[in-house]
């Protein structure tokens, strides 16, 4: 907790650790379609990934559908490098709605809570579940 901060300065760390993992509450957002399909990256169970609660990169415990990066970079792809602003700060997910740089606790309550997968965010019958679940047989690569 940094005591000196009490408001976003828009530095735009946070956005630079990588894109937030989506929770249901962020599914009307994707309906909405300020965040498509190719704003996202699944990361799946045991891959690597940046955790807020250790402050590091670790294996993921499940699968986590996450806003991907820009270029080889994972900043955030809605972050604005220019003036550190969000492309989509009106329809921002609940984790970037809860960071607070200054006081992260209600981040920290939400991460791995309630999240979504791929499968909740493509049609059942989509041709491309059968490709996901060939792909969920073979081992990820730590």
């Amino acid at each position: 907790m940094n005591k000196e901060i009490t408001e976003c300065k828009r530095c735009g760390t946070c956005c630079r650790k990588g894109g937030p993992v989506l929770h249901r509450d962020d599914i009307n957002i994707l309906l909405g379609g300020h965040i498509n399909h190719s704003h996202l990256v699944t990361v799946r169970k045991g891959e690597p990934a940046y955790s807020p609660v250790s402050d590091s990169i670790e294996a993921t415990d499940k699968e986590l559908v996450i806003i991907k990066g820009q270029g080889s970079d994972w900043v955030c792809h809605f972050l604005d490098q220019n003036d550190n602003s969000c492309r989509i700060y009106g329809h921002r997910p609940l984790e970037c709605r809860l960071q607070q740089c200054w006081d992260n606790q209600a981040l920290l309550e939400m991460v791995g809570k309630d999240t979504i997968t791929r499968h909740d965010i493509i049609n059942p019958d989509d041709p491309i579940t059968e490709f996901i679940n060939i792909h969920d047989r073979e081992p990820c690569r730590p």
